[in-house]
């Protein structure tokens, strides 16, 4: 059998060995995993035939082969979620931005309570530091203890916030 691989009218390709396997068998072929075989099937997704070494069959991951039929099991599904917190230094959109062109004001900032989420940050060198030339340490901030301020929304309703993290004091 032949499968074609064509994808919008990019160089065609035809396979004429290719394997359908599913995860558990994907696993029972790569074995242990300092063998090598795993990089073979995860990486390249290629499979060698163990009569022939020299034979190598495209592997196609069928997620399907592995489905547990769950008709008669009651599934039950909880979703809790609120918040969704990304901390990073650059902020990269392939969206637009609404930015408040004024300060947001509010009663109370936007993150009040602690979440649990925390920041590490250097602290300055003092004075003494320098002059021995001695390296700072980091200390570890609770997000809503950090100056923050409502910058935007995203579309769908999603906050963004910009914090300044110089501005935090201890």
């Amino acid at each position: 059998m032949r499968w074609d691989l064509t994808r919008r009218n990019n160089t065609r390709e035809a396979i004429s060995d290719m394997c359908f396997l599913g995860m558990q068998e994907l696993l029972e072929l790569a074995g242990d995993p300092r063998s090598g075989n795993g990089i073979d099937l995860f990486i390249r997704a290629i499979r060698y035939d163990p009569e022939d070494c020299e034979k190598e069959e495209m592997v196609h991951l069928d997620i399907t082969r592995d489905a547990v039929p769950t008709e008669n099991v009651p599934v039950y599904i909880s979703v809790d979620i609120d918040s969704l917190i990304w901390k990073t230094h650059c902020l990269h959109l392939k969206a637009s931005i609404n930015i408040h062109m004024a300060p947001y004001m509010q009663a109370k900032p936007p993150i009040n309570t602690h979440n649990r989420t925390y920041v590490n940050l250097l602290k300055p060198q003092t004075d003494i530091q320098r002059a021995n030339n001695e390296y700072t340490i980091y200390d570890s901030f609770k997000v809503s203890s950090i100056p923050h301020i409502h910058f935007g929304h995203l579309q769908g309703g999603i906050n963004v916030w910009i914090a300044f993290p110089r501005m935090t004091h201890k």
